[in-house]
């Protein structure tokens, strides 16, 4: 088959391919119907089983998901295989992506992003305590469905230690080999990172090198100083370049957000939980 399939294509035997939703370097995601639920929508996500190592992701991102059963974390339903090419069939969010309202310069006010922050923060701490850490949080990785409920999505590079450099936090770059793929503090790296691109409409990081970017992170010099202060005292807090001084849970991080307040209580656990991740890692 070829890589892009034709509209009205069946797949297994019941979806009707309806366009292709993106692309990108493991495949493509197409949008379909299925014709045995009539009007129920699917979004399908294919990959050719011609090179090991991408299946590997897909797959991975298939047993994560289905490890997951989160209102808001894109569902999985299941995969099948075709004309030599593994399929994944996923819940398809019609409110589209963060990505995209930003691309088309929609502008959220603060309550409205505080607001999505608190209800990523308590996702991901159910699925850190899972053992997952997403490692490739991004606005074009949160989806809204039909009825503008916040999905995360994109699990392939879970527990990887990979990721986009624009999100990718200090010690990914400088220590990736010691920096435990248990570490959930790269996930609230890469959430205050898309938080401050929410607020202000750009990301700081996309038109620089990867050692301009480094220099920035650990510099910590480009949050601006027009951000409501309490804002920017938790955002200067999730993106610190120390992991180990960042806040140390998701749940830290929506406590703040709620409270408005970065709390300075001095508490041992909390400085000492990455020698915690890196012994997990280790055993």
């Amino acid at each position: 088959m070829n890589r892009n399939i034709p509209e009205g294509t069946v797949l297994d035997g019941k979806y009707r391919i309806v366009r292709m939703l993106g692309e990108g370097g493991f495949g493509e995601v197409y949008l379909a119907e299925d014709n045995l639920l009539k009007g129920h929508r699917v979004a399908i996500k294919s990959l050719k089983m011609d090179d090991s190592n991408r299946e590997q992701i897909l797959v991975r991102e298939m047993q994560f998901l289905s490890d997951l059963d989160h209102p808001n974390v894109v569902h999985f339903y299941h995969h099948f295989s075709e004309y030599d090419t593994l399929f994944l069939v996923m819940e398809f969010c019609g409110g589209g992506s963060l990505r995209e309202s930003l691309q088309e310069g929609v502008s959220f006010d603060t309550e409205k992003v505080v607001s999505w922050a608190m209800d990523l923060c308590r996702t991901l701490q159910t699925v850190h305590e899972k053992g997952i850490v997403h490692h490739d949080l991004k606005p074009d990785n949160i989806l809204f469905n039909d009825d503008g409920i916040l999905k995360i999505g994109d699990f392939g590079i879970a527990n990887t230690r990979a990721g986009t450099i624009a999100y990718m936090a200090p010690e990914l770059f400088l220590l990736r080999e010691r920096v435990s793929r248990s570490d959930a503090r790269v996930d609230i790296y890469a959430l205050g990172v898309t938080i401050l691109e929410v607020l202000t409409g750009s990301n700081h990081f996309f038109d620089l090198s990867q050692e301009d970017a480094l220099d920035s992170k650990i510099g910590l010099d480009f949050i601006p100083e027009s951000l409501q202060s309490w804002l920017r005292e938790i955002i200067l807090k999730a993106l610190h370049p120390k992991p180990e001084l960042r806040f140390q849970t998701m749940h830290e991080f929506q406590e703040a957000l709620d409270s408005r307040h970065v709390p300075y209580i001095f508490n041992r656990k909390r400085i000492q939980s990455h020698e915690i991740a890196s012994k997990a890692e280790r055993t």
